[in-house]
């Protein structure tokens, strides 16, 4: 043990000798150092992580409104107004630790099963589960009320309708108002 001691005594003093002998060396290290801590660190950081579990707000209100005010912009539409139904509303899958017990009591064999939902702590104390993926609704029909009777213009409406709302033709009626 002694032995190793003076060994590490012996390499830090030829060490300490080498670096006395080579001024410049020490200087550039002092520099070094120097400059690294007068450095500011870097701004960048990473984002905080995202801690909001809401659910994806969904008006069909608001969705009505926006497809109204987009159709009436259709050449030869004028006014439009939109009715929209619905097969479902919003949907959230969480996830879920499933358990099965098997039992076997003179000769029967059983099993049950638990679910529970798997949870995420949000900080102070507030828990929250986890959300897997939220599904939007999903449209059932379309009525589509317009100032115009060309064919032309009905068609366009149409066509605009099923590209937004993933709505098949046969599910969408066009008709004139007054």
């Amino acid at each position: 043990m002694e032995v190793m001691v003076t060994d590490i005594k012996k390499l830090k003093k030829t060490f300490l000798e080498k670096l006395k002998g080579n001024k410049i060396i020490l200087i550039a290290l002092a520099a070094g150092i120097l400059i690294l801590t007068l450095i500011p660190k870097s701004s960048k950081s990473e984002p905080a992580a995202k801690t909001d579990f809401s659910a994806p707000e969904f008006s069909l209100e608001e969705e009505e409104k926006k497809l109204s005010e987009a159709l009436s912009r259709i050449d030869g539409a004028g006014k439009v107004t939109v009715l929209l139904t619905l097969k479902s509303g919003v949907r959230r899958e969480v996830a879920e630790d499933e358990k099965t017990e098997y039992t076997n009591r003179g000769g029967d064999a059983s099993s049950s099963n638990s679910k529970t939902s798997v949870r995420l702590q949000a900080g102070s104390g507030n828990q929250s589960a986890l959300t897997l993926r939220y599904d939007y609704p999903e449209y059932q029909g379309a009525l589509v009320i317009t100032e115009s009777s060309n064919a032309a213009v009905k068609l366009a409406i149409t066509q605009a309708v099923m590209s937004l709302t993933g709505l098949s033709a046969d599910k969408i009626t066009v008709v004139k108002g007054r």
